[in-house]
This record gives structure tokens, C-alpha cells and sequence, in this order.
């Protein structure tokens, strides 16, 4: 299994900053998916890790041996762009066998490891069709299939889901967890949706116009958003205004905020903050409950609340609350969460501490 470590990475083209201090690493092994919109710069830092971008400056290192300057047919990084690139006139076999062409690879082992490799994602069958005679996830499978055949150190994915009908995506996202699983794979997927890969992923990084604004685990960007912009990209954020009141030193922290005090976590435990300090508060609609009973696993700050609005959102409902301090919360659960409750009705939020996340001002 394979690290992937990267300081300092850094591309310009023409004048313009395109990727700018990326810092990253990718568990030996695991899953790191890499997140942002639209414009990002996402397929560009797969293409650069993958080596297809020469004029990127900084560090790349896998296993410790530094690969910035080392071409991509040296570098062992399977690339699979969202494009697929398969070569359309030749046969699936003939795509998936030619990274090996050049391997002086005998042409019945060849045959065995084309065989294997499309198997491992349900392609064998495909082996003796054309490229473009293939839909959208059969030619997905065969460059999978054409990526790993070739042994990689590092696989890289550029949204491999990206326009597959819903029942198609889970299957391709549960086919490539197999596969990275049973290979013990170092893999990262770049993509704009991070939902499908929630259960799967080691780490996630946010990538936001050529910079990385924050990594951790899936629950740690989630629940812990270390900036607006971080917060928003997941959906809407419950956002307020405070104070500090005191630090601890773990990095947990009492807020002064309109609705009352409440204890969270400091979203970057670098920061400096002392009493007084202004701050934002960032808390996720999904983390908060309605109740008496103490949530578990965390202190839980308590808010009494009047509910104004209860939206109906298929399987989940948005409620909109009033707060004190003429303040407005938004919680977004389960229709068993305001379960004989009506508009009008009042309760207590519940909020975990440890999803409280507080950022400087």
C-alpha cells in the first residue's frame, strides 16, 4: 500500500494562479475524496498528480520518493478521467490490454490479466466489443478495467459517477469500494457530489479555487466547518453571531450568542482566541434534535425554540424556528422528529457540543 504526500504543490499558467499551495495526503490504502464546484480546479490537480501537468512546482511524494518531475508513464498513477479516453475503433480487449503491450508480457498471460481485470468489474463479457458501442457505465467499467490492469501505485478518479442514472452510480460506487478494498488501492476521487461516497471514504478534502480549505474526516467537514464557505458547500448552515466567554484546552469553547450560551468546539484549535473575541457559530440543520432527554456522546446545549414552519421534504422535513434573540434556527430530520408537534407548537433544541462549530470573526 501506498502514500501519497503532497507540499506545496503549486501550477501558474499564462499569469494565472490555477492550483496554489495544495497540501494533501492520501492514506495508504484508503478512499481520499477530493470535493468542489464547478471551476474549482479538481480534474486540473488529478491531472497534475497523475503528472500531466510538467509545469507544476512543489512536492509530490509516494512511499516518500519524490515524483513531481517523474513523467506519467513512470509514475505508476492510474488516471481514469470523466472522459473515459478509450480509443473508439479498437475492441474493449484491445483498450484494456495495451498498457501491458509494452511490458513484454507474454500474450497468454496478457489474455489472463484482460480477462481478471475486467472481471473484477463485471466486464469480461464486453472484452470483444467496440469502445463506442458501449453505454455510459460499461464504458466506465472498461476504464477501470484499463487502469488497474497496469498495476498501479495510486489510483485517481475523476467523478467516475458523474452523469450515471442513480441505481447505475451506487452500483459502479459499490463496485469500485470492492475492488479499492479487496487491492488495498491508495485511491482519491475528484468530484463536485460527495454524497454517494459518505460510507466509503477515509478522508475528504475541499477544494475551493485552487486552494484546499479544509480536510478531515467525513464527520469532522461535515459537522465541523471551518469557514462559510466550507459550511455552505454541504448545503445550508445555521450561522450566528457571539463572543467568546472562556477556552478550555481541549479546544472546546463557552459562546456568548443572542439565543444564549452555548459550548462548542474551536473549528481550527491553532487559532488564538480569548474572552471577548468575536466569532461565527456554524451549526449543521441535521445535527440539531427537539426534546427533553440529554442527547448522548456529548454535553448538549439546550435552546427553547417555537416552531414556525414545518416544510415537507419527501422522506425529511425542514422546520424553521424561532429562537431567542429574535433569532432563527433551521433543523432538517425525519418526519418522527416533530411527530405530533404542529406549526405554533414550542420545544427545546437540542444541540451536541461537539458540533458546534466556531470559527474568528
Amino acid at each position: 500500500m501506498i502514500r501519497l504526500t503532497v507540499h506545496d504543490l503549486r501550477l501558474v499558467a499564462d499569469g494565472l494562479i490555477l492550483l496554489d499551495d495544495i497540501r494533501l495526503e492520501a492514506r495508504p490504502g484508503a478512499i481520499h475524496l477530493v470535493v468542489g464546484p464547478s471551476g474549482s480546479g479538481k480534474t486540473l490537480l488529478g491531472r497534475t498528480l497523475a503528472g500531466f501537468e510538467p509545469d507544476a512546482n512543489g512536492e509530490m511524494y509516494l512511499d516518500g520518493r519524490d515524483v513531481i518531475d517523474v513523467p506519467p508513464a513512470r509514475r505508476r498513477v492510474g488516471w481514469v478521467p470523466k472522459a473515459n479516453s478509450l480509443w473508439p475503433a479498437l475492441s474493449v480487449y484491445s483498450n484494456v490490454e495495451f498498457g501491458l503491450k509494452s511490458q513484454k508480457i507474454s500474450r497468454q498471460e496478457r489474455r489472463t490479466r484482460v480477462s481478471e481485470a475486467l472481471g473484477w468489474f463485471g466486464a469480461d463479457s464486453l472484452k470483444e466489443r467496440r469502445a463506442d458501442s458501449l453505454s455510459l457505465l460499461e464504458s466506465r467499467r472498461v476504464a477501470l478495467a484499463r487502469s488497474l490492469i497496469v498495476d498501479p501505485q495510486i489510483l485517481i478518479l475523476d467523478d467516475p459517477l458523474a452523469d450515471l442514472a442513480p441505481e447505475e452510480s451506487e452500483m459502479l460506487r459499490d463496485n469500485i469500494a470492492r475492488v479499492q478494498s479487496d487491492q488495498r488501492l491508495t485511491t482519491m476521487i475528484f468530484t463536485v457530489d460527495p454524497h454517494p461516497w459518505w460510507s466509503v471514504v477515509d478522508r475528504i478534502s475541499l477544494l475551493d479555487l485552487g486552494k484546499v480549505i479544509q480536510t478531515g474526516t467525513a464527520a469532522e467537514v461535515l459537522q465541523r466547518p471551518n469557514s462559510i464557505r466550507s459550511a455552505s458547500y454541504f448545503g445550508s448552515c445555521n450561522l450566528l453571531i457571539g463572543e467568546i466567554e472562556a477556552v478550555g484546552q481541549a479546544g472546546e469553547v463557552l459562546v456568548r450568542l443572542p439565543i444564549g450560551q452555548l459550548v462548542g468546539k474551536l473549528a481550527s484549535p491553532s487559532e488564538i482566541l480569548e474572552k471577548g473575541s468575536p466569532v461565527r457559530v456554524l451549526i449543521r440543520p441535521e445535527a440539531i434534535a427537539l426534546g427533553t432527554t440529554p442527547l448522548g456522546g456529548s454535553q448538549t446545549n439546550r435552546v427553547p425554540v417555537r416552531l414556525d414552519e414545518i416544510l415537507f421534504e419527501g422522506p425529511l422535513r425542514r422546520i424553521r424556528m424561532s429562537a431567542p434573540g429574535d433569532q432563527v434556527l433551521e433543523l432538517i430530520g425525519t418526519s418522527t422528529v416533530v411527530s405530533g408537534m404542529a406549526v405554533g407548537s414550542t420545544s427545546t433544541a437540542l444541540i451536541p457540543a461537539d458540533q458546534v462549530s466556531v470559527i474568528a470573526y
